[in-house]
């Protein structure tokens, strides 16, 4: 893939993944999937939120270093 491409579509999956609609519809989609015994809906969601957050920070070290090493 050419360089700018690629830097072109690693920065808008960085985007997407950073758009608050669609953090919210994946949290509420996951959320509606998931089912933990003796935790109610605010609790899982709040537990999917903060293992979003994690993803996208970890989404944008990786891109980080793709871009490093282009």
């Amino acid at each position: 893939m050419e360089s700018a491409s690629k830097e072109i579509l690693l920065g808008s999956v960085v985007e997407l993944f950073k758009d608050n609609d669609f953090e919210k519809d994946f949290v509420k989609k996951v959320n509606a999937q998931v089912d933990i015994p003796l935790i109610n809906e605010k609790t899982e969601k709040k537990v999917i939120k903060a293992l979003y957050k994690l993803i996208v920070d970890q989404v944008e070290l990786a891109v980080e270093k793709i871009q490093k090493e282009d």
